[in-house]
């Protein structure tokens, strides 16, 4: 959290200093993602965004659906894990993009998203189903583990920003999420061990195998507040 207010402070600071920048911030929804607030930066047609939100149960039920349908290897097993590791997650997503091209407000973006999984809990029958290994009530407590990871993704997007007055606009975007990396662990008491250690193993090496092929599309909207540079040109026209 700390890492993300120091950024959104960067981010005004240096708009507040850069000739014709200018800093966003408000509030927006990516389905099936997340919900959560964003900061832009904008110069010269150029833009630097952070996201954090929170990733909602409806959503993952969401994603659930349109994964298993698209993903033969996105199994029932998967999606309940996936129900209990993924709601009420943080989601912090870094994109840097382009606008002002070819037709006054389209843009295009690329960027990096982090999901820290909190976690939940999974029954040992459902981790071993999952693993192929024997994940037994005597490797944690009771007949339930705690389980807690996070999620790599590359991210594109295309969109459309809308100016509803000088301070007021709205962003449209289509885009594409790409995990590339995950980490997936069950809390053991002794997490050293090389049960602990072989069983967390198969488990990451089991969600990375599921991630790998998925591509799932996004669709976001956002209203910000804009606030100008005192160097930022007036959009008012000049009349000679």
């Amino acid at each position: 959290m700390k890492l993300l207010l120091h950024s959104l402070f960067f981010l005004a600071l240096f708009s507040k200093s850069a000739v014709a920048a200018r800093f966003n911030l408000g509030a927006g929804t990516e389905f099936p993602l997340g919900t959560g607030i964003e900061g832009r930066f904008e110069m010269e047609g150029f833009t630097l965004g952070l996201q954090t939100g929170l990733i909602l149960s409806p959503y993952v039920n969401a994603t659930n659906s349109i994964c298993k349908k698209l993903f033969p290897s996105y199994t029932e097993s998967t999606a309940e894990l996936i129900s209990s590791l993924i709601p009420n997650s943080i989601v912090i997503a870094l994109k840097i993009g382009y606008q002002d091209f070819l037709f006054h407000g389209f843009l295009v973006e690329g960027g990096y998203e982090f999901i820290s999984a909190g976690g939940g809990t999974a029954t040992s029958t459902l981790l071993s189903a999952i693993t192929g290994k024997t994940v037994t009530p005597d490797s944690g407590s009771g007949t339930t583990l705690n389980v807690k990871g996070s999620i790599h993704n590359l991210t594109f997007h295309l969109g459309y920003r809308i100016d509803f007055s000088s301070s007021w606009l709205g962003m449209i975007r289509l885009g594409v999420v790409k995990p590339v990396a995950s980490t997936t662990t069950m809390e053991f008491s002794h997490p050293s061990s090389i049960v602990a250690l072989a069983l967390n193993t198969a488990l990451t090496e089991y969600m990375n195998t599921i991630y790998r092929p998925i591509a799932f599309p996004v669709f976001s909207l956002a209203l910000l507040y804009r606030f100008d540079s005192p160097e930022a040109p007036s959009r008012t026209p000049v009349t000679r």
